[in-house]
């Protein structure tokens, strides 16, 4: 079983994968749609095999893989489907295919935010992840907002923010959410991102650049100078564009 902590995300997976092979949206997965699941996962089965691996997951016997039927296969920790003590050779293939379909259908708060996915984020803020940082490879120790400032994503934005990201945290090299939003010319979120508190004089470690520093944008550079009160040290940095 999943540690308790990635229930969350692996519900998103699971709802994720089940809505990529509910191809025709009827709410359960037929005979047609398990051979395009298993061949989009590189899979070969002969159609004896397929026969056999719809009544391993067909637990009901009604001829079509439930949402709960494909969950519950999905979160099974062994081999074992059938409970009878030993694994075949289709029980193995199932578990590789799982494995394969549980990294590509993988969804976390990070990967929600970077897709712009406000219902799937909405369900993961239920689980005070809204400042969780990305440890992955190359996630940089980026936060959500990171992310949603990054694809300027504006709605998302403002969610993580109402639910109470911090504005101004840094990732492994010193950027902000305010400094993508700026590098990537999004003016509408770092209007918001300004308006709510971001500091524009913030700068990452490699280069020492700003937010400011980083936009090449002109409406970007209007939102900086529109600033209410803005300090000189802001002023002076955008004349120089």
């Amino acid at each position: 079983m999943a540690p308790l902590e990635d229930a969350p995300k692996d519900d998103e997976t699971i709802r994720a994968a089940f809505a990529a092979f509910d191809t025709d949206g009827s709410g359960s997965i037929d005979t047609t749609e398990l051979v395009e699941l298993v061949e989009s996962l590189g899979g070969i089965l002969s159609p004896d095999e397929f026969q056999a691996a719809l009544k391993l997951l067909d637990k009901d016997g009604n001829g079509v893989i439930s949402y709960n039927e494909f969950a519950a296969w999905w979160r099974h920790a062994g081999d074992d489907l059938d409970g009878d003590g030993a694994t075949g050779e289709l029980e193995k293939a199932l578990s590789r295919l799982k494995e394969l379909g549980q990294q590509r259908y993988h969804v976390d708060i990070h990967t929600a935010c970077w897709k712009g996915d406000v219902a799937v984020v909405e369900r993961l803020l239920e689980h005070d992840v809204v400042n969780d940082r990305d440890a992955t490879e190359f996630g940089d120790m980026n936060a959500p907002l990171h992310y949603a400032a990054y694809q300027g994503h504006l709605p998302l934005c403002r969610l993580l923010i109402e639910k109470k990201a911090k504005i101004n945290a840094t990732n492994a090299v010193g950027c902000t959410a305010l400094f993508f939003a700026s590098q990537q010319e999004h003016t509408s979120v770092v209007q918001y991102l300004l308006e709510q508190g971001a500091d524009a004089k913030l700068r990452e470690s490699e280069h020492l650049l700003s937010a400011i520093d980083v936009t090449s944008s002109m409406a970007v550079l209007d939102t900086f100078r529109a600033i209410r009160g803005e300090s000189k040290s802001i002023s002076q940095a955008c004349e120089a564009f």
